[in-house]
């Protein structure tokens, strides 16, 4: 119940900027998605924390994400993920595209995709982890300081 509740207000959220997403700049619009659809979550009852990248890896950039929890399965919500591809546009910030560097990771592959396709994705903490190191290919995705327990210890994110 709660998997699919999640899965319709990221495409509630997504939906709602289809025709105009081109006009937020790159920061902005994971800002919007984050909001809206922790709102949403919020109203549904639905655990969930806000992160920013810049929590975990070192990057002066600021895009946000949202780890939710639906009974037995974590989901990784960034409906924004795809302006770190190699899309034509110059590439700021990073030493590599992330969606590249992502992709080259166990899972990599499955878990950019469906970011980029449904905003959202099944995750585990390791998947989480290297999805944090494709933003700082400096920084091995094992020696991120990120876990489910954390987020639910500190409660800050929320």
């Amino acid at each position: 119940m709660e998997e699919e509740q999640i899965k319709i207000i990221v495409d509630v959220i997504r939906n709602e900027v289809v025709d105009y997403q081109g006009q937020f700049n790159p920061e902005g619009l994971c800002i919007f998605f984050a909001n809206n659809i922790s709102e949403m979550l919020t109203e549904a009852e639905i655990e969930h924390y806000t992160l920013t990248i810049s929590n975990f890896v070192d990057t002066d950039y600021h895009h946000e994400f949202i780890i939710a929890q639906a009974v037995n399965k974590t989901f990784l919500i960034d409906p924004s993920y795809g302006q770190f591809s190699n899309n034509g546009s110059k590439l700021i910030k990073f030493a590599s595209w992330p969606v590249d560097v992502l992709k080259t990771k166990e899972n990599g592959n499955i878990i950019a995709n469906q970011l980029i396709d449904e905003g959202l994705c099944q995750v585990s903490e390791a998947d989480v982890k290297n999805y944090l190191a494709s933003f700082d290919i400096a920084k091995k995705a094992e020696d991120i300081d990120f876990s489910f327990d954390k987020l639910k210890e500190n409660n800050i994110y929320k």
